[in-house]
């Protein structure tokens, strides 16, 4: 099943130079943090009325959590779901609300699935590798990001350029043969601005029926990248992305008379690829702000 959408828009687009507050809602201490999320243009904390968890990068690496849903079920309000091991159909649920109530965007694209039941997003893939900053919005935002806001909102910004270029990597390996590995570069010369973060991650799993024996494996890479280019003060393009190829192993439900989820060879695979492309202009200090964009959502599922 393939799904793909795209539009072009004139908006003032989600800020990616935002600081970040870490853990914890927000408070009149933290005047000179910038929240995004709630209104969908930079703001400080403490004219905020909303409820907002923000996780910095520095909390995402103290955390050492390998995949995003795992980290947001440890904040207030947030309950996430997996069918099974690493890799499942994950749901997260904000306040009490069904999973397809809470809108999901990466880098300012909305990338909740259509075609899914309800059109919830699926955090089974989204590791945190090449993450910069998690917002978590609870409550109902639909006033700004419309009915699939009614639970909350959790908006995605990749990592970020900024100041001299400079590279990471890191590995990881634990139980069930899990080896994650992750690596990037950033920064700025002149007008141009970039970072790049490609990632891996293998597991054995765990079976997904109650009574089955065998181990239901993962498989997942994929990148982000955000370039920017100015040709002026104030004028520029910005282009981001985001790409994941995964594989599933997967226990079958057996029709009648057998009713049951057994072991099985079967498995899905999923690509996912969201972009954004603009052009903006921030003239006359700030009194003219404009932007033009185009986003697309591609997500194609095969099962096997």
């Amino acid at each position: 099943m393939t799904y793909r959408y795209g539009w072009l828009v004139p908006a003032l687009l989600l800020s990616g130079q935002a600081a970040a507050q870490t853990g914890g809602s927000t408070s009149l201490a933290d005047r000179d943090t910038v929240i995004v999320t709630a209104t969908g243009v930079p703001q400080d904390a403490d004219q905020v009325g909303q409820s907002i968890t923000i996780l910095d990068r520095d909390t995402l690496e103290r955390r050492q959590t390998i995949i995003l849903s795992d980290l947001l079920q440890t904040t207030p309000g947030v309950t996430a779901t997996r069918n099974g091991g690493i890799g499942g159909l994950t749901s997260v649920r904000i306040r009490g609300a069904e999973s397809d109530q809470t809108l999901v965007l990466i880098d300012g694209v909305r990338v909740n699935d259509p075609s899914s039941p309800g059109g919830g997003f699926n955090f089974a893939s989204l590791a945190t590798g090449g993450l910069e900053r998690v917002e978590v919005l609870r409550g109902p935002g639909s006033v700004v990001w419309g009915s699939q806001a009614l639970g909350g909102v959790v908006n995605v910004v990749t990592r970020t350029p900024s100041g001299a270029p400079t590279a990471y990597a890191q590995v990881e390996y634990g139980g069930q043969d899990t080896l994650s590995a992750n690596a990037g570069a950033s920064g700025s010369l002149g007008g141009l601005s970039a970072a790049l973060s490609a990632g891996y991650l293998r597991s054995d799993g765990i079976s997904s029926a109650a009574s089955g024996t065998e181990e239901d494996g993962y498989r997942r890479y994929g990148g982000t990248a955000r370039i920017g280019y100015e040709f002026a003060p104030g004028i520029g393009i910005d282009l981001r992305g985001y790409y994941a190829d995964s594989r599933n192993e997967i226990d079958d439900d057996y029709p009648p008379p057998a009713y049951t989820i057994a072991d099985s060879l079967a498995y899905g695979e999923t690509q996912e690829l969201y972009g954004y492309a603009g052009a903006y202009a921030n003239l006359m200090d700030g009194r003219f702000r404009n932007r033009i964009a185009f986003t697309i959502g591609d997500i194609n599922r095969d099962d096997f």
